[in-house]
């Protein structure tokens, strides 16, 4: 399995899942459902926000000895998408499987 990711954004594949047996395990599995998947994803929204926000908040300054321009990138993302944007996705399809 080919997973491009920098730094910690590996954890984010395995956070999800974890949130979501949990949810199963504390509320039995009459609740292994899409609800139970939307709770999971809304509760995991405030974590990776402020966890990938922190993670974050020093970025890698790279500079092109060509152009003299500088780049900055997060040097923690997941499928090139820096941790914190994760919250909103997560928000998005959460929302869906709630009220699905």
């Amino acid at each position: 399995m080919l997973v491009i990711s920098k730094g910690w954004g590996t954890v984010l594949l395995f956070a999800f899942p974890f949130l979501f047996g949990m949810i199963i395990w504390i509320f039995g599995p009459v609740m292994a459902d899409h609800l139970s998947l939307g709770i999971a994803l809304l509760l995991s929204t405030l974590p990776i926000w402020f966890s990938g926000r922190k993670l974050n908040k020093n970025k890698d300054v790279q500079m092109n000895h060509k152009t003299g321009e500088k780049t900055e990138s997060s040097p923690h993302t997941c499928f090139f998408i820096p941790i914190e944007y994760w919250a909103f996705i997560s928000l998005i399809a959460g929302l869906y499987f709630v009220f699905q």
